[in-house]
């Protein structure tokens, strides 16, 4: 998919928005420990993993909680459409967006382009190195729960894919 804005002012872009076969780096803030999570592609693009992002919210940042139906309509700027896919080369899950919210829209166009997934996992505490990379956990077992629009994205690559947006008509 090519960035666009449609008739109805809505953005749509295809977007990377999670990376696999790579370690995300985390940190707590409070005791200053930084730790590595290994994500393996088996897991990351699980068909049940793939279906669960379809149609998924997008969030402007990540929120506090994860969406629920009590907080959807204050976390809401668009969602996911249903082409979520590997990348040929396996490294991204790929998505087509639309953005809905026009603050949001305006950040877009003004390059906030960054992408970062919110779910909930298990993760299994094992030691280990990818590419020189350490990590202390795996992650396993994705439950999907949101897409956010981020400057900083955890995953390198992490991002809408924008070659320029123009305006597209569509047939009546």
């Amino acid at each position: 998919l090519q960035a666009y804005e449609a008739d109805d002012g809505f953005l749509h872009l295809d977007g990377r928005i999670n990376s696999a076969d790579c370690v995300y780096t985390y940190s707590d803030e409070l005791t200053g420990d930084t730790w590595g999570e290994l994500r393996l592609a088996k897991y990351v693009f699980a068909d049940d993993v793939i279906a669960a992002w379809q149609r998924s919210t997008l969030t402007d940042e990540h929120p506090i909680d994860l969406v629920s139906p009590d907080n959807y309509q204050s976390l809401a700027v668009g969602s996911l459409g249903s082409i979520v896919r590997p990348s040929d080369d396996r490294k991204f899950t790929l998505a087509d967006i639309v953005v809905c919210h026009a603050p949001v829209i305006a950040k877009v166009r003004g390059g906030k382009v960054g992408l970062s997934c919110g779910y909930g996992l298990t993760l299994i505490e094992q030691p280990g190195q990818l590419n020189g990379v350490p990590y202390r956990f795996i992650q396993t077992d994705y439950v999907p729960n949101h897409v956010s629009i981020v400057f900083d994205p955890r995953g390198a690559g992490c991002a809408f894919v924008v070659d320029g947006i123009r305006s597209r008509t569509f047939p009546s």
